[in-house]
């Protein structure tokens, strides 16, 4: 929105400044300065959302989804969707392989293996 009104303001000020009125170089101003002010509260609450986007995204409970995955097919091909997209094993990037050990009676996805063939994990 306040990109917006700043090319607004813009437009604005091209009308204006041919006209040479006094005000309307105040009203201008004070347009402007209601513009920058609403663009630093965007600013300011976008480093305090942030903290909230990651806390959210650390809330996922990896152990049960493994769990899950290790008894249904669906999901455990999701996982292997995104292991293979992402290039990662299990929940925690690379070394996860780890977590699936535990669900998987020692062995682990076919799609964390570095080499890829049926039966490899």
């Amino acid at each position: 929105i306040s990109s917006s009104l700043s090319i607004f303001l813009a437009l604005v000020g091209f009308i204006v400044m041919p006209k040479k009125h006094f005000n309307l170089y105040i009203t201008l101003a004070c347009l402007g300065l209601v513009v920058f002010i609403l663009q630093i509260i965007a600013v300011v609450f976008s480093f305090l959302l942030i903290d909230n986007v990651e806390s959210d995204f650390n809330k996922v409970n990896v152990d049960a989804e493994l769990r899950k995955a290790a008894q249904d097919k669906h999901a455990m091909t999701v996982w292997n969707t995104l292991q293979i997209q992402y290039k990662c094993c299990g929940g925690r990037g690379n070394s996860g392989y780890d977590e699936w050990e535990s669900h998987l009676n020692g062995t682990y996805p076919d799609s964390c293996c570095t080499v890829r063939y049926e039966g490899c994990g």
